[in-house]
Order: structure tokens, then sequence, then C-alpha cells
């Protein structure tokens, strides 16, 4: 089942659910309103191609690219049920 945008929340991280190199990891560090008028989501890339950096992009363009949501179990990351 697919993701809303209302059900992203700050500080929590979401997946794409590719496999191998394909994989990445998101942690949305804000969400805002725009100069537009345009929800936003500012992110953190946790695992994959560049790693460590920040973006930000359309909170619909986020719903988009993501999954599902995962949380890091020990050294693990585990889809969230």
């Amino acid at each position: 089942m697919a993701l809303t945008p209302e059900q992203i929340r700050p500080g929590a991280c979401y997946s794409n659910g590719e496999f191998g190199k394909k994989w990445i990891v998101w942690q949305v560090a804000e969400m805002f309103i725009d100069e537009s008028d345009i929800e936003m989501i500012r992110y953190r890339i946790l695992v994959g191609e560049n790693r460590r950096k920040y973006r930000a992009i359309f909170r619909e363009d986020f719903v988009k690219k993501i999954r599902y949501e995962v949380e890091l179990m020990e050294s693990t990351w585990q889809k969230v049920e």
C-alpha cells in the first residue's frame, strides 16, 4: 500500500525498496511551505548514492520516490509495519 503525503513525518526514514546499489534510505529533516505556498520536504540521504547529503523536494514528489517507512534495528534497516 502506497504512503500518502499526510503519512510523511519529520525524523522518519523511508526507502525506495530497491536492491543492491539502487537501494536508498532518506530521513525527513523538516517539512515546510516554500515562498510559492508549496509543501516541501528537506531530507538527508542515509544510505545510497550521495550519502550524508541534504536535498529538498516537493512533498508530492517525495511520496512518489518512496515505497515504505523503515527504521534501523541494531545494524539492519527494517520495514515499519
